[in-house]
């Protein structure tokens, strides 16, 4: 074994993952959208994921009412893009990176769980509202609220 065959082994990317996505998501939303990140990061670089729905569900792990419930989910988010081919016989799906990039900083903006709890239960839960709205002026006032 080569030096290069022991560092293509070991190769390992990381994506960027906001640790409050439990306050908000499913878990299967979240392996959901985890995946999308991957796929992601995958076509950035080349590749084709230009997949079928059984290519997805199959590199998520979920079953097709899992992957069906947590798409729609992620949809209405605005988490994940859907688009369907020409014919109308395929379903593409993208990850919407403003949105997932606005969501980390909404996350991040207190260390304090039941404040980040709240703030996601009034905001997304109980006032249905979108992630690109909550505003600069909501960010800074969950955390000045350590």
């Amino acid at each position: 074994m080569t030096e290069s065959d022991t560092v293509k082994r070991q190769r390992v990317y990381y994506v960027k993952i906001p640790i409050g996505f439990s306050y908000l998501l499913s878990p299967t939303q979240e392996r959901f959208l985890i995946h999308m990140v991957d796929f992601d990061y995958l076509k950035r670089y080349g590749n084709d994921i230009n997949w079928s729905k059984a290519e997805y569900m199959k590199r998520m792990g979920l079953t097709e009412y899992a992957f069906d419930r947590a798409a729609k989910k992620l949809v209405q988010m605005g988490l994940i893009d859907k688009s369907v081919n020409e014919a109308g016989n395929r379903v593409y799906y993208s990850l919407n990176k403003p949105v997932y990039d606005r969501l980390g900083v909404i996350l991040s903006s207190t260390r304090n769980v039941n404040r980040l709890i709240s703030f996601c239960e009034t905001k997304f839960m109980k006032e249905n509202r979108d992630i690109m709205s909550i505003t600069d002026e909501e960010l800074e006032e969950l955390e000045l609220h350590h």
